[in-house]
């Protein structure tokens, strides 16, 4: 499967120690509930943008990674909608691989307890979001044919994993690594996310 190779990376993300997020049955789009995971050199959480939602600059060094919120209630039978606006114009960098494709955010959902090593332990929706310029809203349903794991493989272990959640969010990379990060070579660019709703 061509999404095979992420294994290898994503599994390096951040050691193996087993991730247990706090009870949050309920999703927050408070700044200060999200935060920044692996992601050398930016600060702890996005800053409060107006209007609502949350918002972060892209760095000139790797890079964002991870930016996630914890959820703990079970997601079987729902849909995750992500609602975000790029401006700026920039040149993206990420991580080189053998897979053409551009620098995207990917929604993400993490089990409960993962340790970074376990391929379903992280789950990616199908539908990624391009980072370009504009408003954006991506509505992906919680079903098994539309959820890959770290191994790019759909399916086993998918239940289980959205039963019981640790944490939700977006992942940052490009070709076949949605995680490992994105940053800046050139221009300037900054992502609000007005909304990131469980339904």
């Amino acid at each position: 499967m061509k999404y095979a190779v992420i294994a290898l990376l994503l599994a390096a993300c951040g050691g193996g120690e087993s991730i247990t997020a706090p009870t949050t049955p309920s999703l927050s789009m408070d700044a200060a509930a999200w935060s920044f995971r692996y992601s050398p050199g930016m600060p702890e959480h996005p800053v409060a943008a107006l209007n609502g939602g949350w918002q972060f600059d892209f760095p000139m060094q790797d890079g964002v990674h991870y930016l996630t919120t914890p959820m703990t209630a079970d997601l079987r039978g729902k849909s995750i909608t992500v609602k975000t606006e790029i401006t700026g114009e920039a040149a993206y960098a990420w991580h080189a691989d053998n897979c053409n494709a551009p620098a995207r955010a990917r929604i993400m959902v993490q089990r409960q307890g993962d340790d970074l090593r376990s391929a379903s332990g992280r789950w990616w929706a199908d539908t990624p979001l391009d980072l370009r310029p504009g408003v954006v809203t991506i509505t992906v349903p919680i079903a098994p044919e539309r959820w890959s794991n770290v191994d790019g493989k759909m399916g086993q272990g998918f239940e289980d994993a959205m039963a019981n959640p640790g944490y939700v969010g977006l992942t940052f990379g490009g070709g076949c690594f949605f995680g490992h990060g994105v940053w800046l070579f050139g221009g300037a660019a900054r992502m609000k996310v007005a909304g990131f709703a469980v339904i």
